[in-house]
């Protein structure tokens, strides 16, 4: 034999208390999970563009250029 009895007051403000609450977590993990995809994404900016300048000769130019400038900084012995 079941048993019905009625909810009071109290309980069903618990339970939507709980279901709000619930409802926030849910919020924050899709938030959580958004800004992971967008921090990883931007972590793997430099896979992204690898290799793009290889045997581009104006980026050849500029790496020499640059390790030019570096020696000329380096102090003669």
């Amino acid at each position: 034999m079941k048993v019905h009895r009625q909810i009071g007051f109290n309980e069903e403000k618990s339970m939507a208390s709980v279901e709000e609450r619930l409802a926030k977590v849910e919020k924050e993990i899709e938030d959580l999970k958004t800004k992971a995809e967008n921090q990883s994404s931007k972590q793997g900016w430099l896979k992204k563009i690898e290799g793009s300048f290889h045997d581009d000769p104006d980026f050849l130019e500029i790496v020499k250029h640059g390790k030019e400038a570096r020696d000329a900084e380096k102090p003669q012995d």
